[in-house]
C-alpha cells in the first residue's frame, strides 16, 4: 500500500507539471552559475591578460622603436672575417679572429640546405609574422613546468635578433625584447632577406683549422671544403643541426682535429632528426631520406688546414700587429685622444683593443707589400741553408724559479728586403723554427749591431760635419780612453789585430779597423754635443752620445731598423720609414686607410753618396769581399757593411743597391738568463762567412723572382756636389811639392762643400842624418858630409790633429801617441819622424871595433850611440901618419886597389869623433929598417948567383964535347947499316 502511495506520488509529479518546473529552476541556477564562473572566467583572463599586456610592456617599455634604416643597419652589421692579401692583390688568408665568417647571398646557397633549416628550426617562417604564439607558449609551459626537453620556440626571425641585435642572455625580458623586435622585423624586411641575413649570422660551431665559425658559407668550407652552393642532401642535414648545439655537434676539437667517434654520435643523431623532419615536410622523399641516411658523413670531413697561421705564420703576426697600431692610432685621433695614446701606456691598451676587435670582425681587406713569390723563395732558403753553424747545449736560470734547467739552442736567423725609395717591406725571415721561437728576428728581436753601426754612427756623421772625407787620415795606434764617467775604454782592432799607424778613413772602413773610427768618434763628439740625433731622424730613438757605441755594443736594434737606417743613404740622406701594410678596404670597398711614403732629412745627399761609394770597397776590397764568389748575379752595384757583436755572439751585413737594401743576421738568443755565456759564441772560423753565404742565397732567390727588379744595371748615380781631387795622403791636405816628391798624393771624392783648400804643411825639408838605423833632423854641430837633403814630420802638425802629448792628455785621452808608431805599416820609407831636439849630446864617441878587410871591402862594427857617419883613414904604414881618405853613413867601405894601412874614426851627431880604430892592412906594405936588411940580402944572392953561373957554364962545355963524340959513333953505325940494308934488297930482287 504504501508502495503505490510513492509511486503515485512520482506520476503525480510529472503529470502535475511539476518536473518542467523544478528542471527550468534547476537550468536557470545551473547556467546562471555558468555564466558567473564564465564571467569570472572571462574577467580574469582579461585581468590576467592585461596584466600580462602590461607586464610584457614593461619589459619592452625602454627598447627605442629603431627605424627601419637603423635595424637594417643592425641586422646586416656582421662580424665577418678581415682578408689579408699580399702584394699586386694577391690573396694570401684570412686574419685569425675570434670567429670566422664568409658573407653570401641566398641564392648561392644549396635549396636543400635551405629546406633542411627551415623544416628544423622554423616550420612556419612562411606563415607567422616573426613569433609563433603556440611555440612560445609551449617554451613557456617547459619553462615553468621544468620539463626536461625543451623544444625551443625561437623562429629565424627571432633568432636574428637574438645574434645581431640582443644578446645571448636567458630572461624574461631578454625574450619580450626579443618578440617585440622580431614583430618590428618582420614589418621591415621580407621574408628573403631575413633568410639571407640569418644564413650568413647562425653559428655553425668550429671548422678544420680550429677557428670559431658563422654562417653557411664558412661551414660549409670549413667543414666539408665545398661552397655553400654545393651541399648535398647528408651534408646539408648535418650543418643544419648545429645550431642547436655547435659547439656539441660540431666535428672538430678547438685545435682542429677531428673529434672521437663518440663525440661524433650526438651530430650524426642530430643530422638524423633533420632529415626526419625534412621528410616530415616533404622536403625529401622516403627514397632521399633512406639514402641520406645511410651516408657515411664521416668521410666528408675535411682535414684540410688553410689558416693563415699555418701557412705563413710569421706573416699573420706581424701583419695583425702592424694593423692593429694603424686602426688603434686611427681610433685614438678621431676620438680626441692622439697625443693621450702616444703617452699613455694604457690609453694605448685601450685602442689597441678596440682596433683588434674591429680587425678581427669588421671584414676588412688588408693588402701588404709582401711579394709572394720573394717571400716564398726566401722560406725555401731559410730551411735548406746548411751553414747556420752549430747547436749548443746551454743552462738557463728560470726567473721565477731560479732554477737551472739545460736547453739546446741552435743558430737563429732573420733577415728583411725593403725597396729603397717606398720604404715598402718585400720579404723578410722571422725565424728558422715559429713552432720553436715565435719571436719575429726581422721585425721585433733587438740584437747590438756590431760595426754596421760605424757608418751610421761614425764615418757619415763625420762626413755631414766636415771633420773628414773618404780620404782623410786616422789614426790607428791603439789608446785609453778615460772620460771620468765610465771605464777606460781601450778598443782594438777585432780583424787585423795589429796597428797600422796612419790610414785613410776608406781604407779603415773597408777592413773594419775598429781604433780609426774610436778615435773619429771621440773627435766627433768633442766637437758636436748630440751626434746621436742622426740616429733618431733614422728611426733609432735610443741612440747615446757615448763614443764606443760607434763600435755597435748599443743601441740595439732589430734588422728592419738596421736596414731602414742603410737605406737612408739610398735616398740622398732622406730616411723612408719601413712598412708591410699598403691599404686598408672595409667590406663596402671604401678605403679607410692607404700608406704614404714620408721622408726625413737626415744626411746631404753627398755625405750618402760619399758613404756608398765608401761601402763599396767593403764588398769589392773588404770584409765582405765572399758575396762575390756566391751571388749569381756579378756587376750589380751594390755597397755595405759587415758587422760582429763581442764575443762573436751577432754577425750582421747589410747592403744596398739603388733599388732595395737588405739587411740578415745570425746569432743565439736567452742571453738574458743563461749561465754562462762565452757558450753562445758563433763559429769564430767561419761566423761571418755564414752570414754572407746566408745573405747571397737570398738575395740569389729574391733575383730569382724579380730579377729585373733585384739584379738591377742602375748605378748609384752622383748627385752633384762631389768633385774628384789629389790630396796628400799625411793631411788630406792640398798635394804639396815635398809630398809629391815623397809619392804621398793620392786621389779621392770630395763632398765640393769641404774640398781641401789649404797645402799641406806636415812636412818640412832639412839636412837628416841616420842614427842607429833611423832618421833624424841634423844639428848646426852636424858634419855636412854625413847629412842629406830630406823630409820629416813636424811635431806642430801632429799636435794640430790631435795625435800629440799636449792636446791627448788635455782632451781625456790617458796616453799620448807614440810618434816613431805615427807612419805605421804605410809606405812613409823616405818620411822622416824622429826629433833631433830630444838627443842630449853625450860627447866622444866609441871607437869602432872589429875592423877587417874582406875582398877589398873595409868593414867594423857599430860605434853605436849618437854616430852619424865614419871617417876612413889610411897610411902607407901602420906606424905612418894616417891621412882621412873618405867618409861614410854606413859601417863598410870600399878600398882603392892600394896596398896601404886603413883605420876608422867614429863621428857623432854633434861632430864629435872617437879615437881612431886598430889599423888594418891591405895588401903588403914595410917600415925603412926592412927595407936596408932586404938590400943586403938582395947583394949577397947577387954574388951567389954569379958563382953558380959560372960554374955552370963549365958544365955546359963538358956536356957539348961528349954529345959530339956520340953524333960521330952514331953517324958510322947507321952508315954500316945502310950497306947491309942494300945488300939483302938486291938478293931479294934476284930471287
Amino acid at each position: 500500500m504504501s508502495k503505490n502511495k510513492s509511486h503515485n506520488k512520482f506520476l503525480m509529479f510529472f503529470q502535475d507539471g511539476k518536473f518542467p518546473k523544478y528542471t527550468r529552476v534547476s537550468l536557470d541556477i545551473m547556467w546562471n552559475i555558468t555564466l558567473f564562473f564564465l564571467v569570472i572566467g572571462i574577467v580574469s583572463a582579461f585581468f590576467v591578460g592585461g596584466l600580462g599586456v602590461g607586464y610584457f610592456a614593461s619589459l619592452v617599455k625602454d627598447i627605442p622603436v629603431s627605424e627601419a634604416d637603423e635595424m637594417e643597419q643592425m641586422v646586416y652589421n656582421y662580424e665577418e672575417t678581415s682578408e689579408v692579401y699580399f702584394a699586386n692583390n694577391e690573396y694570401l688568408g684570412e686574419i685569425r679572429g675570434d670567429i670566422h665568417r664568409e658573407e653570401i647571398s641566398a641564392e648561392q646557397v644549396s635549396d636543400m640546405f635551405i629546406d633542411a633549416i627551415i623544416a628544423t628550426e622554423d616550420e612556419y617562417f612562411e606563415e607567422h609574422n616573426g613569433i609563433v604564439p603556440k611555440a612560445i607558449m609551449r617554451a613557456l609551459y617547459q619553462e615553468f613546468s621544468g620539463s626536461p626537453t625543451q623544444t625551443g620556440g625561437s623562429t629565424l626571425t627571432q633568432q636574428l635578433v637574438k645574434n645581431q641585435i640582443l644578446s645571448s642572455e636567458v630572461s624574461f625580458e631578454r625574450k619580450a625584447e626579443e618578440i617585440f623586435i622580431a614583430l618590428r622585423m618582420e614589418n621591415f624586411f621580407d621574408k628573403n632577406e631575413i633568410l639571407e641575413a640569418y644564413l650568413n649570422v647562425v653559428p655553425f660551431g668550429r671548422d678544420s683549422t680550429g677557428r670559431n665559425i658563422a654562417g653557411i658559407q664558412a661551414a660549409a668550407q670549413g667543414i666539408f671544403d665545398v661552397d655553400a652552393s654545393d651541399l648535398n642532401l647528408p651534408q646539408a642535414a648535418y650543418i643544419a643541426g648545429l645550431p642547436q648545439s655547435p659547439y656539441g655537434y660540431t666535428p672538430y676539437a678547438s685545435g682542429g682535429s677531428i673529434k672521437p667517434d663518440e663525440e661524433l654520435e650526438p651530430g650524426l643523431n642530430r643530422m638524423e632528426t633533420v632529415l626526419y623532419r625534412m621528410l616530415s615536410a616533404g622536403k625529401v622523399t622516403e627514397d632521399e631520406y633512406e639514402e641520406a641516411l645511410a651516408y657515411d658523413i664521416t668521410e666528408d670531413f675535411t682535414d684540410k688546414r688553410e689558416s693563415i697561421r699555418d701557412e705563413y705564420p710569421w706573416v699573420a703576426d706581424e701583419v695583425e700587429m702592424s694593423a692593429r697600431d694603424i686602426i688603434a692610432k686611427q681610433l685614438a685621433e678621431e676620438a680626441g685622444d692622439l697625443e693621450e695614446y702616444q703617452e699613455v701606456d694604457a690609453t694605448q691598451q685601450h685602442y689597441r683593443d678596440l682596433a683588434r676587435h674591429e680587425l678581427r670582425h669588421s671584414g676588412l681587406e688588408i693588402h701588404t707589400t709582401i711579394n709572394k713569390d720573394i717571400y716564398d723563395n726566401f722560406q725555401d732558403v731559410k730551411d735548406s741553408f746548411e751553414h747556420y753553424g752549430r747547436t749548443v747545449t746551454v743552462q738557463i736560470e728560470n726567473p721565477e724559479t731560479e732554477e737551472v734547467e739545460t736547453e739546446e739552442i741552435p743558430v737563429e736567423a732573420g733577415a728583411l728586403l725593403m725597396e729603397n725609395q717606398t720604404g715598402a717591406i718585400l720579404a723578410f725571415v722571422g725565424g728558422r723554427d715559429f713552432d720553436r721561437r715565435q719571436v719575429n728576428n726581422a721585425t721585433y728581436n733587438t740584437r747590438p749591431p756590431g760595426s754596421t753601426m760605424k757608418p751610421l754612427f761614425g764615418y757619415a756623421v763625420g762626413m755631414e760635419l766636415g771633420i773628414i772625407q773618404p780620404g782623410s787620415p786616422l789614426l790607428d795606434i791603439p789608446f785609453e780612453y778615460n772620460d771620468g764617467y765610465t771605464s777606460p775604454w781601450t778598443p782594438s782592432n777585432f780583424i787585423s789585430q795589429q796597428q797600422r799607424g796612419l790610414v785613410d778613413a776608406r781604407s779603415a772602413l773597408a777592413d773594419s779597423d775598429n781604433v780609426p773610427i774610436a778615435r773619429l768618434m771621440i773627435n766627433i763628439i768633442q766637437q758636436d754635443d748630440n751626434p746621436a740625433r742622426f740616429l733618431e731622424g733614422m728611426g733609432i730613438s735610443d741612440g747615446e752620445n757615448v763614443p764606443s757605441n760607434v763600435l755597435g755594443g748599443s743601441p740595439y736594434l732589430t734588422v728592419e731598423q738596421n736596414v731602414a737606417a742603410y737605406a737612408t743613404f739610398t735616398n740622398e740622406g732622406d730616411y723612408v720609414e719601413p712598412y708591410m701594410i699598403e691599404k686598408i678596404v672595409d667590406r663596402e670597398g671604401e678605403v679607410v686607410y692607404e700608406h704614404e711614403t714620408d721622408r726625413e732629412e737626415v744626411f746631404s745627399a753627398q755625405t750618402s753618396y760619399l758613404m756608398l761609394d765608401m761601402m763599396r770597397d767593403v764588398i769589392n776590397s773588404g770584409t765582405a769581399t765572399y758575396v762575390n764568389s756566391i751571388l749569381n748575379h756579378s756587376g750589380v752595384d751594390w755597397a755595405g757593411k759587415t758587422g760582429t757583436s763581442d764575443q762573436f755572439e751577432d754577425a750582421w751585413f747589410v747592403a744596398s743597391n739603388p733599388n732595395v737594401t737588405m739587411g740578415t743576421w745570425m746569432g743565439y738568443y736567452a742571453h738574458d738568463h743563461v749561465v754562462d755565456r762565452s757558450v753562445l759564441r758563433l763559429d769564430q772560423s767561419n761566423y761571418s762567412r755564414n752570414n754572407l753565404r746566408f745573405w747571397s742565397e737570398l738575395v740569389n732567390a729574391a733575383t730569382e723572382a724579380e730579377q729585373e727588379f733585384i739584379a738591377t744595371d742602375e748605378r748609384f748615380s752622383s748627385p752633384g756636389g762631389i768633385v774628384s781631387r789629389s790630396y796628400c795622403a799625411l793631411s788630406g791636405s792640398l798635394p804639396s811639392e815635398m809630398c809629391e816628391e815623397l809619392g804621398l798624393v793620392q786621389t779621392d771624392l770630395f763632398n765640393i762643400d769641404h774640398v781641401p783648400s789649404e797645402e799641406d804643411n806636415s812636412m818640412t825639408s832639412g839636412r837628416t842624418v841616420q842614427i842607429d838605423g833611423e832618421a833624424f833632423e841634423a844639428v848646426d854641430e852636424t858634419p855636412d858630409e854625413f847629412t842629406e837633403e830630406g823630409f820629416f814630420l813636424r811635431e806642430d802638425f801632429i799636435n794640430e790633429h790631435g795625435w800629440g802629448t799636449s792636446y791627448q792628455l788635455g782632451s781625456g785621452w790617458s796616453n799620448p801617441v807614440d810618434i816613431s808608431n805615427l807612419l805605421g805599416s804605410g809606405d812613409w820609407s823616405d818620411l822622416i819622424v824622429g826629433d833631433s831636439e830630444d838627443i842630449e849630446d853625450d860627447g866622444n864617441p866609441n871607437s869602432p871595433n872589429n875592423v877587417s878587410i874582406s875582398s877589398g871591402t873595409l868593414e867594423w862594427d857599430s860605434a853605436g850611440g849618437q854616430v852619424v857617419g865614419y871617417r876612413i883613414l889610411s897610411s902607407s904604414s901602420e906606424d905612418g901618419d894616417f891621412e882621412e881618405i873618405g867618409h861614410t853613413t854606413t859601417t863598410s867601405y870600399d878600398l882603392p886597389s892600394e896596398d896601404r894601412a886603413y883605420a876608422v874614426v867614429a863621428v857623432s851627431l854633434y861632430g864629435h869623433e872617437s879615437s881612431s880604430s886598430d889599423s888594418v892592412v891591405y895588401g903588403t906594405i914595410e917600415d925603412e929598417e926592412d927595407e936596408e936588411d932586404e938590400e943586403s940580402r938582395e947583394d949577397e944572392e947577387d954574388e951567389e948567383d954569379e958563382e953558380a953561373s959560372s960554374e955552370q957554364d963549365g958544365n955546359d962545355n963538358n956536356d957539348d964535347n961528349n954529345n959530339d963524340n956520340n953524333d960521330d959513333r952514331n953517324d958510322d953505325e947507321n952508315d954500316d947499316n945502310d950497306s947491309d940494308e942494300d945488300e939483302d934488297e938486291e938478293n931479294n930482287d934476284d930471287s
